[in-house]
């Protein structure tokens, strides 16, 4: 009996020998896999390792090995803070395999929603924009969480990487103040003033890119494409989108620059402030020609001029409605620093002072004008009926000539 309790004895002491064995084997794995610049944290997003707080304009480095062969994924999450003068943060991560070829995947988490994703090897970067969120908008630190996930996409042993993670103030959005003029022609030179605009920004009217002539960190000047429609000019840098608070308004009919509309002629002029002119002159002189002329807004009721004979207005840029003697000319451009000459001709019927004329919209037959004798009334330039003792014909009215009926 007293036998048989030594050879317990004695394979109870090597059982306690073994035991002792593999635990110091294993922490001495441990400490090789955990040395003391590395960890490996957790494959599930809710026991993501914590990295220490985001601090602007500082790179924390992390290294660390993926678990094993079945295991190739790897979380983190981040605390980061926005403040009143820094709402958005650009978070930066990068990870870098010195020694692999094996593909990574690097992406980024805002609460539940992925906002970044980027695949390679060597070296991966992937970035987002962030605006942290709080219940109070004017506090000190806002508080939020950036997960990330970190993924060895093929198969093999595990590899160790390293995880650079950065936070910076990201450049702030282009803001408009101002577009002048704030209509035109394609081929029209505009300037955008604003801010945050530098010498990568691109302008737009809808969906067609503006040429542009010079650019600066506060204004813009750009050549109205051909083709634009009314639409607001937008700017866009790499760190947002600003669009002009009113549309610009596109003049149709050519540039700006002297050449012919076929409703008028626009040249240069010196103007105080931003007004343009229109002007309705016919030829001949004023005396000779009857004309009566009225100035609308484009689309209203309200009259923004009114009179006889050769007439000046200067007017906000803009589209006009000009109706002479009934015949209404539409959309007529207004621009700033430019006077818009409307084209007009006259009409002269020599009939007895008894005899009655009717000029006719040539559309729609309605009476323009009317009166008895031998007289000269101002038209704008294009087709009018003239009807004399029953008997229609169709006339042009040329632009700065008196047409003899």
């Amino acid at each position: 009996m007293a036998r048989w309790k030594t050879c317990l004895r004695t394979a109870f002491a090597l059982l306690q020998l073994i035991l002792v064995f593999l635990l110091l084997f294993a922490d001495g794995r441990a400490d090789d896999a955990l040395a003391p610049d590395s960890y490996e944290p957790n494959d599930r997003p809710a026991d993501a390792h914590a990295l220490a707080p985001l601090t602007l304009d500082q790179t924390q480095i992390v290294r660390a090995n993926f678990h094993g062969p079945e295991d190739h994924s790897d979380w983190y999450s981040i605390m980061a803070g926005g403040s009143a003068a820094h709402p958005r943060i650009r978070v930066a991560v990068g990870v870098t395999q010195p020694d692999s070829d094996s593909p990574i995947e690097v992406i980024l988490f805002d609460g539940s929603s992925e906002v970044a994703r980027q695949s390679g090897t060597h070296k991966v970067l992937a970035a987002y924009e962030w605006s942290p969120t709080c219940g109070y908008v004017n506090r000190a630190i806002c508080p939020g969480t950036i997960h990330i996930h970190v993924k060895q996409m093929a198969n093999g042993p595990p590899r160790s990487y390293d995880l650079l993670v950065t936070g910076t103030v990201p450049a702030p959005p282009p803001r408009i103040v101002s577009v002048s003029p704030k209509s035109g022609s394609p081929g029209t030179t505009i300037t955008v003033t604003g801010e945050h605009f530098g010498s990568t920004a691109t302008v737009t009217f809808g969906d067609l890119p503006a040429v542009i002539k010079s650019a600066g960190p506060t204004a813009l000047k750009v050549t109205v494409p051909s083709g634009a429609a009314t639409a607001p000019v937008v700017v866009t840098t790499t760190h947002g989108t600003a669009s002009s608070a009113e549309p610009f308004t596109i003049i149709p009919g050519g540039e700006i620059s002297g050449q012919e509309h076929p409703c008028c002629t626009m040249k240069p002029v010196r103007l105080n402030g931003r007004l343009g002119r229109l002007t309705v002159r016919y030829p001949g002189g004023a005396q000779r020609i009857e004309a009566k002329v009225e100035v609308y807004k484009a689309g209203q009721r309200k009259r923004a001029g009114a009179g006889n004979g050769n007439k000046s207005w200067n007017l906000a840029s803009g589209l006009y409605d000009v109706v002479i003697n009934g015949k209404r000319v539409q959309k007529v451009p207004v621009e700033s620093g430019h006077e818009t000459l409307v084209k007009t001709g006259g009409l002269r019927v020599a009939v007895d002072k008894k005899t009655r004329v009717e000029v006719l919209d040539p559309e729609t037959g309605a009476v323009l004008s009317e009166w008895s004798g031998d007289k000269t009334y101002g038209f704008p330039v294009g087709p009018v009926g003239v009807k004399v003792q029953d008997e229609t014909r169709m006339v042009t009215i040329d632009d700065g000539h008196v047409t003899e009926f």
